[in-house]
């Protein structure tokens, strides 16, 4: 965790320093919510296991990453968010199906992502909070089998509205 990700993300001061993985496990235990965090070096060789939350900056690492990943048999689901300073979309991925769907919506450069006067991606930490309501209730919704969830979940913040579809 970096000074940048506290603002921009959902960390605190004293998690500078800390593996985002380790933070967000100490975050969970706060909750009363236990967690494995896994501190590994994700490469296409790595094999993932249950839901996986993909948050990687980079458009070709989550590219490579989620193709691996989908074709996994142990994988789940893959749930994968992107912020900006107005918009925020969740994505859930379930079968190859989903992730070619997918691959037509994430088909830029890194070098397209809006960014701000001072050089880091532009998004707010509001943003980041409602990014990770909007996870975690698709991941809810998707471990209770309930049909109300959906590929992608758009919020604009600027007119405020949510826009969900699916693939």
């Amino acid at each position: 965790v970096s000074e940048e990700n506290v603002a921009n993300q959902a960390f605190n001061n004293s998690d500078i320093g800390l593996l985002k993985a380790e933070a967000m496990k100490n975050m969970a235990l706060l909750n009363n919510v236990s967690i494995n965090a896994n501190n590994v070096a994700l490469t296409e060789d790595y094999e993932p296991d249950g839901y996986l939350f993909m948050c990687a900056d980079s458009m070709e690492v989550r590219r490579t990453l989620v193709k691996r990943w989908i074709m996994s048999q142990s994988t789940k689901a893959v749930f994968e968010m992107r912020m900006g300073a107005d918009e925020m979309r969740v994505y859930v991925l379930r079968n190859y199906s989903d992730y070619s769907s997918w691959l037509k919506v994430s088909d830029y450069k890194d070098e397209e992502a809006s960014e701000s006067l001072c050089g880091s991606k532009t998004s707010v930490g509001a943003t980041a909070g409602m990014a990770a309501m909007a996870t975690v209730w698709q991941f809810l919704n998707v471990i209770k089998n309930v049909d109300t969830w959906s590929n992608e979940t758009v919020i604009y913040t600027s007119p405020f509205d949510i826009v969900t579809r699916n693939f």
